[in-house]
């Protein structure tokens, strides 16, 4: 009777598992006194041992009852039967063994004379009594520290549980989108730096109790429209992800990623391909010894490191490195790690949150009859105890000695030094020690504080740090870490030149004294505050999924545990109204409080060549102990070890295993609508897709813009615009000035129409008033980059003035010099920054290699050069750089160059044509210029790359990286596309073919084919390998065997990718902004239909796996041929020359070039690059 009333009710749209169950209590409330007996009778007796769920059987007590009390319930539910017929006796155990629930009955039918007949006062009472009981027992299962609410400030219902039977706790964000996503969170504290939180979270991809198979998770997770899976680890947390299209696969995932974190295999086999072995080499290697070994050098890693031996005492987590040292790793055990998985990885620590349009009533159905069950019934089986706070359990942090407040004695300094041959420039953090994690208001107050420091170029720290002649630093950013001790807030100063390393600090603590002297700019600060609120909106509609889960996420850490913090932590806006209060007087005693009169730490990130030099020939040394130590018989062992491991990790998951596990149907997908109408240029009509209600709104604003104006409605608070411009007619010598012209064009002095001539400040100042967010930039979304783009977010108010400023920009600042000195200076001083990163040199030089574009004028090793002829003529020949930078926004800015898209709450714009035609009314007789496309710019190598290889030392890094480049397909609507992309799929998806022979085996930490069809190249890229040159022969021969059918392409492979695509093409439109900009880039820049994302998804599936061979072939052999493909490779010096001779073993023609240095010489004497 219940389930078809309940049914309708869920269908009307609640979305509320409390509001269900409130509304299944008035559905049975309306019902007849023998109808709700017969609903109370369905429930399970006191003491009834066969028949009952796992959770009435948990809630009734796991241990085993005597006989005796199982003899005295019986009886006394006999007697309440009688004295209260058609009735059952039904209380909430809540965890009470049955021995405790004897008393209360008998204490119930000592109070009662005689039988109540049905129907009588005292029966409806006792009837009551029931049905209130089966409510209390529904909300107990799923309602400790419970939370239901919408937001005030978002579209968003916020709804979260716990159960009082296993302590797994479930948090929703339910609001609009094609996308569902899970984050299972697992506080995790350790108080040494083996790395145990780190290595298990890749352990636990390895297979399961139900699930006994590496790759399972993963290659299930493609089946149900996801790209896989995904994890972090952090200091106190690990927190691993799932991404679907649509709600029906992510539900059938679930249970399974559940039984991985619960009860992961943890086999010796995978630890040694995934944690740490030693190859035929000698050498140290691992998927997580690579990712560490890339990480043990950089100067973020190494700064935070002495960071924290200074501010955490010995006896706290918090100082750990929890993604483990290399010496720790290499000493590590499985069963280290499977004690710290049985600590840790238990229901009543771990919160699941999830998001997206899932219907809550499918939500919880997984989780109490599939998940709840299997939890309880592996509790038995092991003999563990489950609940809220099962004995001896403490929270991790919150119960240990690292929730001991943190309290700085007095002000540090110390020096992280570096390996890096260019010592021009280090990094500063300065450090300090907040509030408690759950002061809310206070913490708000720091983060509004530290925005109205540093926000924009007109900011205190901005202003005197980094927008001057010799910057201090090119960047200053200040964020909060949550800490249950006290958080901990940093200024992170980038880029300082080592001359200032020890100056900077003074500086900044001047400019801070000297704000408390002289007060605070309060009209700014009321500025900062409005901004603050209408970021909430946008976030909220933006990124609600994240923003919102990131609570949830926080919560489960450190928050209260009845959920108070939670409920606070949500009122953003009412803390905004509070500050909004402030005097200047309050801002100053927090800014001298927390930051001028506190002590702090700061540590020095100092290059260092010398360092450079000294790991490099102790890590040589190292390893040559090593292999002596082994000796030929040991380094043979240690291969059969890892051989045999192979062998094991790659059994072959059972067919049924994986055809069991359906993929969903795309109904399931919610897509985002998009209206799309278009204004022509030269004042021609307006067209669209279809005759829609957006385009009889165009037309209904008789302005007629003489540019061209695609618009994009979406439902949405505020109004993206972005206005592309053509380099087409962009002379060679004017590329390079694409970098100053860009990092100058909102902080430029502005002569406008009427003659007003604004200053740099004052700009920035009324950019900020009216726009939510502004910026400027290479194409779109990495494609397209030889585009300038300009973007705005305004609220619709401000769309007029938005459009005003944008033209002003475009057409009349002016390139004050000493605007372009501290620009170029800034530029100057980030280059070493970037040219210490392995993955930035490796692309730079292979765009370098492969084109003569825009693209390739402004990257890195192009920039070292440019740059510093700039900022000499600054100096000698300051007209003659405006003169250029005049030429190049000629270039640039002419209407038949300019496409505009407006996107997001267009039919709230009353006349959205008009503010156009007003400001951007210059007319030419050229017609519209095409949309530059990269592979208009390739040099001879990128027309037909072959045989060139180019390897670069880096002494700032140990590990590898590579770029091997092929020629691809021309065009998105390539016939060849669809099968490239399900080829491309099928090799690159988590746990198929290249994961499994490149990162499953520990030649890298991660290896991909990629195309792109605005070059007509492919890319096969190695990232973070031991030897990146191992990991390409790794990846020919994978190809070459799926040629020739010595490695079988499987067909469940193939049907996964082409469901894995379903998430890739879904993702690109997840979001109201993201989906109005694919409908833009459709069907500009791409020339293909707006809908083509849905149109691929029809078109995979008719990919056969002839086609996907003929694609191998084709397209993918030739990358790892010499004959047709060139290579870069950046590595680490010590492996240089081994990948070198490598290189010319496989026929290429091999260059190495170093990088400029100064002072510097070149340690083989060759040309720098």
């Amino acid at each position: 009777m219940l389930v078809p009333q309940l049914s309708e009710y869920i269908k009307s749209g609640s979305s509320s598992y409390l509001e269900c169950l409130d509304a299944a209590s008035n559905i049975v409330n309306t019902w007849n006194s023998a109808e709700k007996a017969l609903f109370v009778n369905s429930h399970p007796r006191i003491g009834q041992v066969s028949g009952l769920s796992s959770l009435s059987a948990a809630e009734q007590a796991a241990q085993k009852t005597p006989e005796n009390v199982l003899q005295r319930l019986n009886t006394l539910n006999n007697a309440y039967e009688n004295k209260f017929p058609k009735l059952r006796f039904i209380t909430f155990v809540n965890g009470r063994t049955r021995a405790e629930i004897v008393p209360e009955i008998e204490h119930l039918l000592a109070l009662t004379n005689g039988t109540q007949e049905f129907g009588t006062e005292r029966w409806n009472t006792e009837l009551q009594r029931d049905l209130d009981a089966i409510w209390l027992i529904a909300k107990a299962r799923t309602e400790a520290a419970n939370l239901s609410q919408r937001v005030d400030y978002a579209p968003v219902h916020l709804e979260r549980w716990r159960s009082r039977v296993t302590g797994l706790s479930v948090a929703q964000v339910k609001h609009e989108s094609p996308m569902c996503e899970a984050n299972f969170v697992v506080p995790t504290e350790i108080f040494d730096d083996s790395g145990c939180p780190h290595t298990l979270e890749h352990l636990v991809f390895l297979g399961s109790k139900l699930y006994p198979y590496k790759g399972v998770l993963d290659t299930l997770a493609n089946r149900a429209f996801a790209a896989g899976t995904n994890a972090w680890t952090d200091t106190d947390q690990t927190v691993y992800t799932l991404q679907t299209a649509g709600y029906e696969g992510f539900l059938r995932m679930l249970p399974v990623y559940m039984d991985h974190l619960l009860r992961p295999t943890i086999t010796d086999a995978g630890y040694t391909t995934e944690i740490h072995h030693i190859n035929e080499s000698g050498d140290d290697a691992g998927v997580v010894y690579s990712e560490m070994q890339g990480r043990s050098t950089s100067p973020f890693d190494l700064m935070e490191d002495k960071q924290r031996g200074l501010i955490y005492p010995k006896n706290s987590a918090y100082r750990s490195e929890t993604g483990g040292r290399m010496e720790a790793l290499r000493v590590l055990t499985a069963d280290k790690v499977r004690d710290f998985h049985k600590k840790y990885y238990a229901p009543h620590n771990l919160s699941l949150v999830v998001t997206g349009d899932i219907p809550t009533d499918k939500l919880l159905d997984v989780m109490q009859n599939v998940i709840e069950p299997r939890i309880i019934s592996d509790a038995k089986e092991r003999g563990i105890e489950i609940g809220v706070k099962p004995r001896g359990w403490k929270r991790p942090f919150v119960e240990t000695p690292s929730a001991e407040p943190l309290k700085l004695q007095k002000t540090e300094r110390a020096v992280a030094e570096f390996p890096e041959q260019d010592e021009s420039v280090g990094e500063v953090e300065l450090s300090w020690v907040g509030g408690k994690t759950n002061d809310f208001l206070h913490t708000k107050a720091l983060d509004i504080l530290g925005t109205y420091l540093t926000d924009s170029a007109i900011s205190p720290l901005q202003k005197h740090l980094v927008e001057i002649a010799s910057p201090y630093c090119t960047d200053i950013n200040i964020y909060n870490r949550e800490r249950v001790c006290n958080d901990t807030i940093h200024f992170n100063l980038a880029s300082v030149p080592t001359t200032e390393i020890d100056n900077v600090e003074g500086k900044l603590m001047e400019i801070l004294n000297n704000i408390v002297k002289e007060g605070f700019d309060m009209d700014r600060m009321a500025l900062v505050l409005k901004r603050d609120r209408v970021k909430l909106l946008d976030m909220a509609e933006r990124q609600a999924a994240s923003a919102f889960a990131y609570m949830f996420i926080a919560d489960h850490l450190y928050g209260d545990a009845e959920g108070k913090d939670l409920q606070d932590s949500l009122a953003e806006m009412k803390r905004c109204d509070i500050l909004s209060q402030w005097t200047s007087d309050d801002w100053a005693q927090l800014l001298k409080k927390s930051f001028i009169d506190a002590p702090f730490i700061n540590v020095k990130g100092k290059p260092s060549a010398t360092l450079a030099k000294t790991l490099e020939e102790n890590e040589q040394k190292r390893l040559d102990e090593q292999r002596r130590s082994l000796g030929e018989e040991g380094i043979k062992k240690a291969k059969k070890v890892f051989d045999d491991a192979q062998v094991e990790n790659n059994k072959e998951i059972p067919d049924d295993m994986i055809k069991s596990f359906e993929v969903p149907s795309t109904d399931s997908i919610s897509w985002i609508p998009i209206e799309s109408a278009r204004q022509e240029y030269k004042k021609a009509s307006i067209t669209s897709p279809t005759n829609n209600e957006l385009r009889k709104h165009i037309e209904s604003d008789p302005s007629k813009p003489p540019i061209f104006v695609q618009y994009d409605h979406g439902k949405s608070s505020f109004t993206s615009i972005r206005i592309y411009l053509s380099t087409n007619e962009l002379p060679k010598h004017l590329r390079p000035y694409a970098s100053l012209f860009l990092s100058t064009f909102f902080s430029l002095p502005v002569k406008r129409r009427d003659g007003t001539m604004l200053s740099h400040e004052a700009v920035v100042r009324s950019l900020d008033e009216t726009t939510l967010e502004h910026d400027i930039n290479f194409g779109s979304r990495g494609t397209f980059a030889e585009l300038l783009q300009v973007s705005v977010k305004v609220e619709k108010q401000y769309y007029e003035a938005s459009i005003e400023w944008l033209s002003d920009l475009l057409t009349v600042s002016v390139f004050d010099v000493e605007r372009l000195k501290v620009t170029a200076a800034k530029i100057q001083q980030g280059l070493p920054e970037q040219k210490r990163e392995g993955d930035t040199v490796v692309w730079a030089m292979s765009t370098s290699l492969m084109f003569d574009s825009l693209q390739q004028a402004n990257a890195v090793l192009e920039q070292s050069e440019f740059n510093p002829t700039v900022i000499k003529r600054l100096e000698d020949d300051p007209k003659g750089v405006i003169s250029d930078l005049e030429e190049f926004r000629r270039c640039v800015v002419q209407p038949n160059g300019i496409r505009v898209s407006v996107a997001g709450n267009v039919m709230g714009l009353e006349r959205p044509q008009e503010p156009w035609a007003k400001y951007f009314p210059e007319e030419n007789n050229k017609p519209l210029a095409s949309v530059p496309w990269v592979k208009d710019f390739k040099l001879p190598l990128g027309q037909n790359p072959s045989k060139k290889a180019v390897v670069v030392p880096l002494p700032s890094i140990e590990s590898s990286f590579s770029v091997h480049t092929a020629k691809g397909v021309e065009g998105y609507d390539h016939p060849d596309i669809p099968a490239l992309m399900v080829t491309l799929g099928t090799l690159n998806a988590l746990e198929s073919y290249l994961w499994r022979y490149i990162r499953g085996t520990g030649l890298a930490y991660g290896a991909s084919i990629t195309q792109n069809p605005e070059s007509g190249l492919m890319m096969f890229t190695v990232y973070k390998a031991p030897n990146a040159f191992r990991a390409y022969e790794e990846g020919g021969k994978v190809v070459k065997g799926l040629v020739d059918g010595s490695i079988a392409l499987e067909d469940t492979t193939l049907e996964s990718s082409i469901s894995s695509l379903c998430f890739s093409m879904t993702s690109r439109e997840a979001t109201i902004g993201s989906a109005a900009l694919s409908s833009f880039v459709n069907q500009i820049f791409k020339q293909v239909p707006q809908d083509y994302n849905k149109q691929l998804l029809a078109k995979f599936r008719e990919v056969k796996k002839e086609d996907v061979m003929d694609v191998l072939r084709r397209y993918i052999a030739p990358l790892f041929n010499a004959d047709t493909s060139s290579a870069v490779i950046v590595s680490g010096p010590s492996k240089v020359e081994g990948m070198e001779e490598s290189l010319r073993k496989e026929g290429f023609d091999v260059e190495r070039r170093t990088l400029d240095v100064e002072d510097v010489e070149d340690s083989d004497g060759s040309a720098s690059e």
